[in-house]
């Protein structure tokens, strides 16, 4: 396992979005992974969750979605702790990255833009990880990328419609939804091509879909300029499918 260090002299650290650290095998081809955090466990067993993590390897964590859905509002909770236990379980697992992903209920209005920055500021003081927010619903990618800068946070670029960004590092997903279920060779090369043009020296990348870690390795050996005689067509989603399978 190690980073892809591309023709372009850029660090890339790819891998998948998961429920639960792999085994051993899975970082074979990947150097990263993003865990999903459903909620808040104690720091014993948050510690034990990423026990098997290889050295090397780079950990995001996003955070839970009932952390957005706060009680008074976006990130607005009745009860402090709700932020203090999770902070706590966070530095915990140590990872690069807490990845907070906002969905609709963030909006670009005045008071959520308060919320989030007053938020980012207190996980800040608590010397918690490095915060990355994916933004979503009514927030423009351009407008989402400026704001995260103004407020001191890693904007999440959407690889798959990326915006210009500048800046010491980067941190770009993938959702392979619609159109692009399957990421095959030809959606990977244009993924390629758009986290190359980011102006990062670091740049991570986490794949959301049921093939995450193939699809990982994949683009890993694109980034690296290899060929690989396992590479996917790109195909349309078969209407006639078995939604089960």
């Amino acid at each position: 396992m190690a980073s892809v260090v591309s023709p372009t002299a850029k660090r890339f650290h790819v891998g998948a979005v998961l429920d639960r650290v792999p085994s051993p095998r899975y970082f074979e081809g990947a150097s990263h992974i993003e865990l999903l955090l459903h909620g808040t466990p104690k720091v014993a067993t948050a510690k034990r969750m990423v026990a098997d993590l290889p050295s090397g390897a780079s950990l995001a964590l996003q955070l839970p979605a009932s952390l957005v859905k706060g009680t008074k509002g976006a990130l607005r909770h009745d009860t402090p702790f709700v932020e203090r236990d999770l902070v706590a379980v966070v530095k915990a697992m140590t990872p690069r990255f807490a990845v907070l992903s906002s969905g609709v209920d963030l909006t670009p209005g005045p008071r959520d833009r308060e919320a989030l920055e007053a938020f980012a500021g207190r996980w800040r003081e608590a010397g918690a990880p490095q915060l990355a927010w994916h933004a979503g619903g009514p927030w423009e990618s351009e407008q989402a990328v400026a704001f995260a800068q103004k407020i001191g946070v890693v904007p999440v670029i959407d690889a798959l419609d990326p915006v210009p960004f500048e800046g010491p590092v980067a941190y770009a997903r993938v959702r392979a939804i619609g159109v692009h279920a399957r990421l095959g060779d030809g959606t990977l090369a244009r993924i390629a091509e758009a986290v190359l043009a980011l102006n990062a020296a670091d740049v991570y990348v986490a794949i959301e879909s049921g093939e995450g870690p193939k699809r990982a390795k994949r683009l890993a050996q694109i980034l690296a300029g290899e060929s690989d005689g396992d590479g996917e067509e790109d195909r349309e989603p078969d209407a006639d499918a078995d939604d089960d399978e």
